[in-house]
């Protein structure tokens, strides 16, 4: 244990350092991919007199390299990186069925000069652009309507994608290159000098690129479960109602939601109807609705997170008798009973989601329960702070005080994002040090006093004592100043 402890005070500082770098943006994954690319038209033809017919061909080749994200969810933006390399001019000279061709390593935005062939006499200036312009398919909308490149330099294209993504599951960026050749040149003859005239070729480039991006969306769920005596004596029946968080109910196949008995899984039923009636002995249960995560029919982008109902109570009398519900089910779905009255559940759990919901104030913070961040509490919680008497104890006593504020802060981070990243930077350095719990041994109350009493000073001294002396310094300073001095 010893030896663990010492780990942790070593680590400690590390993680410190390293908690600034917790944002979302850090576990997004990116990959890259280069296209070849290329564009070619006759810039320049003219019937030259007693030499026949000439021409100028120019072919630019170059790799596009690109970098997107692995997927992108729903409501998000993100962004796809242009970076063009040097590329290669290959310039045709055709004159009476003879051809000369010339290569030259050629930049974007970089001028030069060609000399045309002895047996033809001349010279072509040229310099080559870049502007490339993309095309949207699915639920998004793209920023801005086209990127010009002067030069080889990092571009990038800003995609802003819907909430609501109806049947799609992915987004589809086409990017069209557009090669702009700026050129001009003279020919020599013996007896006089053609001018060839400045000009822009706007070539299209080949072939297209196109970029297929997966979307995922997240639906934070939760059921309403309202239990009615049924049709038949002896009997009950079942409606669940499965809502996301806009309390819209969500339209799901059959046998989506598991009822469970006193604690055990009994029947399958579809959410948003009344059940059958089901048959039961006499007896008081406790009746739960819990719906798994589940990936929408319609389309496989969509994931609806598990949640649980509200254990509530019926009790079912012998047939000869009329059927009676407790007064627990007088009560609305988001209520419970209790000292004779009605009163508000809280269906919301603390920091470390305990009850298996959502942690709010990272949930808020981090956009959806998927987050690394929201999921790493959740493991902790699971494998180390329930796994002990003391743990279980603490955490109910501290959701006490954690619910008098969380909601309003949670509230204002959706409606602020300003206010949502201000958070962000502030409970960073707490999950830093909540990563030194992970070394405390499962169901050992020793390791999680010591190892949480020592998270408890950390964050004490960073989020307390820290401002203080920081202000007390400030104090001083100004106290010392010459201007106050005089």
């Amino acid at each position: 244990m010893s030896r663990k402890i010492m780990a942790c005070i070593i680590l400690s500082s590390v993680l410190i350092v390293l908690m600034f770098t917790l944002q979302n943006d850090a576990f997004a994954q990116m990959y890259s991919k280069s296209y070849p690319v290329k564009g070619n038209a006759t810039i320049y033809s003219q019937t030259i007199p007693f030499s026949g017919e000439f021409s100028i061909n120019m072919e630019y080749f170059i790799m596009i390299e690109t970098h997107i994200p692995d997927s992108v969810i729903a409501g998000k933006s993100f962004e796809i990186i242009i970076i063009p390399n040097s590329g290669i001019l290959t310039t045709s000279f055709l004159k009476d069925k003879t051809m000369e061709t010339v290569n030259v390593p050629l930049s974007l935005g970089m001028e030069d000069t060609l000399e045309i062939p002895e047996s033809m006499i001349g010279e072509v200036l040229v310099m080559p652009q870049l502007t490339v312009i993309p095309k949207i398919t699915g639920p998004a909308h793209v920023l801005p309507e086209s990127l010009h490149f002067d030069s080889e330099v990092i571009e990038k294209f800003h995609i802003f994608t819907d909430e609501n993504i109806g049947i799609h599951d992915s987004i589809t960026v086409e990017l069209e290159p557009m090669f702009n050749l700026k050129n001009s040149g003279i020919i020599n003859l013996s007896l006089a000098k053609i001018p060839i005239g400045e000009q822009i070729s706007d070539i299209v480039g080949e072939p297209k690129i196109s970029l297929d991006i997966p979307l995922k969306k997240f639906v934070q769920t939760q059921i309403h479960l309202q239990i009615a005596n049924g049709e038949k004596p002896e009997s009950l029946k079942i409606k669940p109602t499965l809502m996301d968080e806009n309390d819209q109910e969500i339209l799901l196949s059959s046998n989506s939601v598991e009822i469970y008995i006193n604690g055990i899984p009994k029947w399958k039923v579809t959410p948003n109807q009344w059940s059958d009636d089901f048959f039961v002995e006499p007896g008081s249960y406790n009746i739960q609705a819990r719906f798994a995560e589940t990936r929408d029919v319609n389309n496989s982008a969509i994931t609806y997170f598990d949640s649980e109902s509200i254990v509530q109570t019926i009790t079912i009398t012998p047939h000869e008798q009329n059927q009676t519900l407790s007064a627990e089910d007088l009560c609305p779905p988001d209520q419970i009973y209790e000292n004779n009255e009605c009163k508000e559940l809280q269906t919301k759990d603390g920091l470390f989601g305990i009850g298996g919901g959502g942690c709010l104030i990272a949930t808020a913070t981090f956009g959806t329960e998927l987050s690394p961040q929201v999921q790493f509490l959740r493991e902790i919680r699971d494998s180390k702070v329930m796994s002990t008497v003391s743990g279980t104890t603490f955490m109910a006593g501290f959701n006490q005080i954690y619910y008098s504020f969380s909601p309003t802060i949670s509230d204002a981070e959706r409606d602020n994002p300003y206010f949502r990243e201000l958070i962000k930077i502030l409970i960073s350095p707490m999950l830093a040090t909540i990563m030194i719990l992970q070394f405390a041994d499962d169901y050992s109350e020793f390791d999680l006093i010591v190892l949480g009493s020592f998270v408890i000073v950390l964050n004490i001294g960073m989020y307390v004592f820290g401002p203080l002396f920081i202000i007390q310094k400030i104090y001083k300073h100004h106290q010392n100043s010459p201007l106050k001095q005089k």
